[in-house]
């Protein structure tokens, strides 16, 4: 009875140890105030429909449409719009996914058993415990990410795969944390409305140096679709 109790002992401890373990596609960092896993890339999107088909989930995006005889805006996300399960994957070589809205982003994260990830967490990822002001350093590098002036000279101004650019990671290995999607971030403004996003993008307006640090905040609206935005998930370690 004591071997066995001594095995069942083990085993829980074991499996203790494994339950918080960061998954193979997420890198794990540990801040001052605890260990959490990310993304290693920027996200795409695979949606599942009511036969169990899969596809590459593509949100529609368009700036105006006219309905009635009026015109509105075409980017606005209705959660009831979307009837199948949306799920979060990322993987170098995949092209994230754009135009994504808060609410789709959070979801797919959460059908994923992740979440989007807090300010706090992201910025720890972007910049480390030396506070860099880009991922890979204190010097702004236009050729390092996928940054829209840096696209001009490339004459390729568009989302790219993740992990294209090698060099635009962060010392702990987490990609695209500058430029090539802006990423919607668990975090509001002063009046609880607006979402935040972070990290600059392929499409950037205002200035790429400053766009694409760390330290950039912007805020839209949760059911927005916004040409050059994206997400990755973040998971409780």
């Amino acid at each position: 009875m004591r071997s066995f109790c001594l095995v069942i002992l083990i085993f829980f401890l074991i499996y203790s140890c494994s339950k918080g373990e960061c998954p193979s596609d997420m890198v794990e960092l540990k801040s001052d105030s605890g260990s959490f896993c990310i993304d290693r890339y920027e996200n795409y999107i695979i949606g599942y429909d009511k036969d169990g088909q899969s596809y590459r989930y593509a949100p529609k995006f368009e700036s105006v449409i006219k309905k009635d005889g009026k015109f509105f805006p075409g980017n606005i996300f209705n959660k009831s719009e979307l009837k199948d399960k949306i799920y979060a994957r990322n993987a170098k070589g995949m092209i994230p996914t754009d135009n994504i809205s808060w609410i789709e982003a959070e979801i797919a994260c959460k059908n994923s058993g992740k979440r989007l990830c807090k300010a706090e967490e992201w910025d720890f990822a972007c910049m480390g415990r030396e506070k860099k002001k880009y991922p890979y350093g204190n010097e702004y590098q236009e050729e390092i990410c996928n940054s829209f002036e840096f696209g001009k000279k490339r004459g390729i101004i568009e989302v790219m795969p993740s992990g294209f650019f090698g060099g635009c990671k962060s010392e702990s290995g987490v990609f695209d944390l500058s430029g090539n999607l802006w990423e919607w971030i668990d975090g509001t403004d002063e009046s609880k409305t607006l979402k935040l996003v972070k990290g600059g993008g392929f499409s950037n307006s205002g200035y790429d140096e400053d766009v694409m640090s760390c330290h950039k905040k912007r805020f839209q609206p949760p059911n927005v679709r916004l040409s050059g935005v994206g997400f990755r998930c973040c998971r409780d370690r």
